[in-house]
């Protein structure tokens, strides 16, 4: 995690003192101390999390003389899982330095989870300190395995790869009847979507990567599970993923109650939005349109599971230009689409004429 450089303490004034006036601060374990104005703050090695407060200021007054407001927290993290021999994982930080592990089969078969109706690809489990619990206990959370209760070694262990549905079978049904995870056609959908991109300039995408991919079918997968037990007639609530979960990658999503929606037919829905671009200012907030024509993107892979409230369809991007943090939407490409204005590279440069 890091800070920024200067102009993010609080300025001094008649209580609020320089931080270099008050006790110099000790740093606790697996951290260290910056500090701007009259504030001083707590930051975590990679792969810890703070616990407790973060912030402290430097005051003054006629009895205490000066004195830091507050006490700092502590960085911890969580105990290292030993990953089974029949399962393999891959753990990699996030743009804000928390740890991410995530398992898959050697033969790319389903996993099956404890306590779990889904028999997903991927399973991911990320070290949290909830707020829930006091003090904090920092613990590893898998939205597969539960929302209340932490993954401990005891059910990482009993995760089993379920035979015959090795990705390189054919398409299986997961769980009976009401939920199934259908393939259809990616190799379709990458090569419409490379027809899109040459109506922009913009250079076709290559083979995605495995990991890419078992990330799109993961989320595809986990957002038909969430949507799987809906009232009747209700419309399902897709939502897009973290950002901080797939760091440097893009995100399209489309939902259709169908369970008939093919891969390609889903890319024409994000295609459609150039209906609503604005080719005069070259900006507006259509994401999935955008996201796809980006041109420093190389490689795409677009994935879609079914259940009983229609089909969840995915695309994965890499390396992304838009996603999702916080509760709003963030641009890592600033220039405009399509000629207008000047260009860094990063979007297609011709001018294009919507469809009429």
């Amino acid at each position: 995690m890091t800070q920024r450089k200067s102009g993010w303490g609080a300025p001094t004034g008649r209580f609020a003192a320089l931080h270099s006036l008050c006790t110099p601060l000790t740093a606790p374990a697996n951290a260290q101390i910056t500090c701007d104005q009259s504030t001083c703050a707590l930051v975590c090695d990679q792969g810890f999390i703070g616990v407790g407060k973060r912030r402290t200021k430097c005051r003054w007054n006629a009895s205490k003389h000066f004195f830091w407001k507050k006490q700092l927290g502590t960085c911890e993290t969580c105990e290292d899982l030993t990953t089974p021999a029949h399962l393999v994982e891959e753990c990699s930080f996030n743009i804000t330095g928390k740890k991410k592990c995530k398992y898959t089969c050697p033969a790319g078969e389903n996993m099956m989870l404890p306590g779990s109706a889904t028999q997903p690809m991927v399973f991911a489990a990320a070290c949290k300190c909830p707020r829930r619990t006091n003090p904090r206990v920092c613990g590893w959370w898998g939205r597969k395995f539960s929302t209340t209760t932490a993954l401990a070694q005891a059910d990482l262990d009993v995760i089993t790869c379920i035979a015959g549905t090795s990705t390189t079978a054919a398409p299986t049904t997961t769980s009976a009847a009401q939920f199934s995870r259908k393939q259809g056609n990616t190799c379709d959908a990458i090569i419409l979507l490379n027809t899109y991109r040459a109506n922009h300039n913009a250079d076709p995408f290559v083979i995605p990567s495995a990991a890419l991919c078992a990330g799109a079918q993961a989320w595809a997968d986990s957002e038909a599970a969430n949507n799987e037990n809906g009232l009747p007639g209700s419309t399902p609530s897709m939502m897009h993923s973290a950002g901080d979960d797939r760091p440097g990658e893009g995100e399209n999503i489309a939902w259709s109650s169908a369970g008939t929606l093919t891969l390609s037919e889903a890319t024409t829905m994000w295609q459609s939005e150039d209906a609503y671009w604005d080719f005069t200012n070259h900006k507006n907030l259509l994401i999935n349109f955008k996201q796809k024509l980006i041109k420093a993107t190389t490689s795409v892979c677009v994935a879609k599971a079914v259940n009983g409230a229609g089909t969840f369809v995915v695309a994965r991007y890499e390396p992304g230009g838009t996603w999702w943090k916080s509760g709003i939407y963030m641009n890592s490409m600033t220039t405009q689409i399509d000629g207008g204005g000047p260009l860094d590279g990063n979007y297609v440069g011709t001018v294009h004429v919507p469809s009429t």
